[in-house]
């Protein structure tokens, strides 16, 4: 006598409810359905009536965005003489700045500022100083202050910070030795 045979398992294909009508749908056309159902279609943009290289020149905005005022005409030669270390050295104030024979440098510090492409731990707005209105903070001058007994740093501001002019190794120049600014007191 032969054995019967099992019938093979059927098992339901999962069903998924979905989160925004409850519709009953399963996990290969869930993603099908949110789309075709639940998302509106994004417009179609008019089309193009640009024809030739003319008219696609002036749909472009002017590239002063629009601005009359002076200047308006376009980029403009410079005249005059163009000092390199005005543009090379930036708005930091810094040991190299300072000429020779200088032993003392004060600033009054105006304010704290943020400044994301700056690399100082802390950035304050100065008095310009040597053709500069920013000063950066590295550890050690914040150090210097909280041990002269400005632990809240924005006591200095308003205030004199007087800085001598002193040698230190320098990291973007391979550890050699540059000018550099410490701080001394506050006054």
């Amino acid at each position: 006598m032969a054995t019967p045979k099992k019938a093979p398992i059927v098992t339901p294909a999962p069903v998924l409810r979905c989160t925004i009508c409850q519709v009953e749908v399963t996990p290969e056309t869930y993603a099908a359905h949110i789309q075709s159902v639940h998302t509106t279609p994004l417009p179609t943009p008019p089309p193009a009536s640009i024809e030739t290289t003319a008219d696609l020149a002036a749909s472009i905005p002017p590239w002063n965005g629009g601005w009359t005022g002076p200047g308006a005409q376009g980029p403009q030669a410079i005249t005059g003489p163009i000092f390199g270390k005005e543009l090379a050295g930036g708005k930091y104030l810094k040991g190299e700045d300072v000429p020779d024979g200088t032993v003392e440098v004060r600033f009054r510090v105006l304010a704290f500022v943020r400044d994301p492409g700056g690399r100082s731990k802390l950035a304050a707005q100065i008095s310009e100083t040597y053709q500069k209105t920013m000063f950066g903070f590295n550890t050690t001058n914040i150090r210097t202050l909280v041990k002269l007994g400005f632990e809240d740093l924005q006591k200095i501001v308003n205030r004199t910070v007087v800085c001598m002019l002193g040698m230190a190794p320098n990291p973007q120049r391979g550890g050699l030795p540059t000018k550099a600014l410490f701080i001394i007191r506050v006054e």
